[in-house]
């Protein structure tokens, strides 16, 4: 049993065949390459972990690193910086038509 609770693949000796027998035609129908493509997967549930916003914490004990810095090793391009969190902020803000409306009013009819 994986971090959580959930339930991780392992590699054993019967993971060649089950590539062979299921995931390899699987992925040959859509175009997906074999081979790698299946830890390409694992980078991309990743991605979209940090996509969504998910913690440094919560990606490693999903991945199952043995601690944060593996997981930053390898993503912390992914996760926003600090100047894409501002600039993030300022268009919000910007785009928020609601945003100090009733004290900007006020102050101009003062």
């Amino acid at each position: 049993m994986g971090p959580g609770g959930l339930q991780l693949v392992a590699w054993t000796s019967d993971t060649d065949y089950l590539m062979r027998s299921y995931w390899n035609p699987s992925a040959r129908s859509p175009g997906i390459p074999v081979g790698d493509a299946l830890h390409a997967l694992r980078h991309y549930d990743a991605s979209v972990l940090i996509a969504a916003g998910l913690s440094v914490k919560v990606v490693f004990d999903l991945l199952g690193h043995t601690n944060a810095a593996q997981t930053l090793n390898t993503y912390a391009h992914l996760w926003p910086t600090d100047d894409d969190r501002t600039r993030q902020a300022v268009d919000d803000a910007r785009t928020n038509t609601e945003t100090d409306t009733g004290r900007t009013d006020d102050a101009e009819d003062a």
